[in-house]
């Protein structure tokens, strides 16, 4: 574990080192291979189909804020849809325009969700949706998973209902957009993933958020138990077919991704937990506090010099105050 550790500290020192051409370049193959998915679900119109076009998109959404970058997709979307049906396109603009005033323009921090299910849909890996959101997001990722699973659906009905306008007549009376809206109603098959999604994220979120130890944990894994089981119970009551040796495989699979990426994300040494308690003239204080596992603290000994948690705390909060 030492050595992952140590691993993983190289590399984000190297990073932190490096942050201003590296932070970019992670974010221009993120968000092409963004679009590059978008591109499968969406590509309707021969402007994005070309890839000098998906680069060119990158770059710029690698150098805007996640808010912008969701304009910008939402933007792509929308001229997608519009090569396949006028009526169409102005039901997506409704849908886009209510997300962002609803969510995108409230949360901006957690817009990048919107984005990131649809992908995750697209690469059979949409079991590790709640674990990931709930890590990263808390319960504010609730609704943009069910906006990001409402895109994705939402992309296979532009594909059916493509298909059907390619064999009807140009003068033809059929309404895209009822098409559409009698879709959703009628898939029981979102409304379970909505539900289950909403479930795990909470319920996972307040345990990944306990004062105990390993609550991160426990949290992730309390999260995949909810989405199996619920995602049993649901099925049933709204019966809908549910695989469930893939719910299973597929849960496991995002229990995995959710660990290593918690490993990326923060580990710390229980083993040295402190319990301590200070006061000042307004607060009396109880602290619990746990030092980060890296390998600074794993080759330093701790000397006389070394602060310990309570004049750590305190130093914190002296700083936060000034501020």
């Amino acid at each position: 574990m030492s050595g992952l550790l140590n691993v993983r500290d190289t590399v984000r020192d190297f990073l932190r080192k490096y942050d201003e051409i590296i932070s970019p370049a992670f974010r221009f193959v993120v968000i092409y291979i963004m679009f590059t998915y978008i591109n499968k679900l969406y590509g309707y119109d021969p402007l994005f189909d070309k890839s000098v076009m998906t680069v060119l998109l990158s770059v710029i959404c690698a150098l805007v804020s996640d808010k912008v970058t969701v304009l910008i997709t939402a933007m792509v979307l929308l001229l997608n849809v519009l090569a396949v049906s006028k009526e169409l396109a102005l039901l997506f603009f409704v849908i886009m325009l209510f997300m962002y005033c609803t969510y995108v323009r409230l949360f901006p921090d957690s817009a990048w969700i919107l984005l990131l299910v649809p992908v995750l849909y697209s690469m059979n890996l949409v079991y590790a949706v709640p674990m990931i959101v709930m890590m990263f997001a808390g319960m504010t990722g609730v609704v943009p998973v069910a906006f990001g699973g409402a895109l994705y659906f939402m992309s296979q009905y532009v594909r059916e209902i493509a298909d059907i306008i390619k064999t009807l007549p140009k003068n033809n009376d059929f309404r895209a957009y009822e098409y559409m809206l009698d879709a959703f109603k009628d898939n029981k098959q979102f409304l379970v993933q909505i539900i289950v999604f909403a479930a795990a994220i909470i319920i996972g979120y307040i345990f990944y958020c306990l004062s105990i130890n390993y609550s991160w944990y426990i949290g992730i894994g309390v999260c995949a138990v909810v989405s199996i089981i619920f995602f049993m119970i649901c099925g049933g009551k709204l019966e809908v077919e549910v695989n469930g040796g893939e719910v299973f495989l597929g849960t496991f699979l995002g229990l995995v991704i959710a660990l290593c990426l918690q490993v990326v994300k923060n580990v710390v040494d229980y083993s040295r937990k402190e319990t301590v308690q200070f006061e000042d003239d307004e607060y009396y204080y109880y602290v619990q506090a746990i030092p980060k596992y890296n390998k600074k603290t794993d080759k330093t000994q701790k000397t006389d010099d070394t602060p310990n948690a309570a004049q750590r705390v305190k130093k914190a909060m002296s700083e936060e105050k000034t501020q």
